[in-house]
């Protein structure tokens, strides 16, 4: 009896883009801080070569040890009070270099708190009837909300409008 041996060999091609999921900061998200840590996750069959952070338009940063699967991170201080936009763009390590980007999030940085104007009832006044317009002037470049806190109740609480 012979006995007979089979190799074979599996070849397999990579054509497809890394996959890239965005998780902080969220869409539209507001922050008081100047410094933002930005984390996404990224997958890919053949690993990632290197993933460059978008930030306004611009790559800012680059990261060239980027973990597949898990969460990877960049963090920038010093950011202008203002809306930014930011994405994330991959190449994986494939021999085809494929790319992956995301689309693009806005977030705000709001460092200056808003100044509130009462207009209406005057500060101090004492009324004697039930229903009351507040009226207010809400002053701020970046205003998100406005929520009216009062003490009808003995605590202050929002009051539903």
């Amino acid at each position: 009896m012979h006995r007979y041996e089979q190799y074979f060999s599996i070849i397999s091609s990579d054509n497809g883009p890394p996959i890239i999921t965005l998780n902080h900061p969220t869409q539209n998200y507001y922050s008081n801080t100047d410094t933002i840590t930005f984390n996404y996750t990224v997958q890919d069959a053949t690993g990632i070569e290197n993933c460059s952070l978008i930030l306004n338009d611009e790559q800012i940063d680059y990261d060239l040890e980027v973990q597949n699967f898990v969460h990877n991170y960049f963090t920038i201080l010093e950011l202008t009070e203002t809306t930014h936009n930011w994405s994330i763009q991959c190449y994986d390590n494939s021999t085809q270099k494929n790319f992956g980007a995301t689309p693009t999030r806005t977030f705000t940085i709001d460092l200056t708190n808003p100044e509130i104007e009462l207009n209406n009832p005057a500060p101090s006044t004492s009324l004697n009837y039930s229903a009351v317009s507040f009226i207010y002037t809400p002053g701020d470049a970046h205003l998100n909300t406005c929520k009216l806190y009062t003490n009808i109740t003995g605590t202050f609480e929002e009051t539903q409008i």
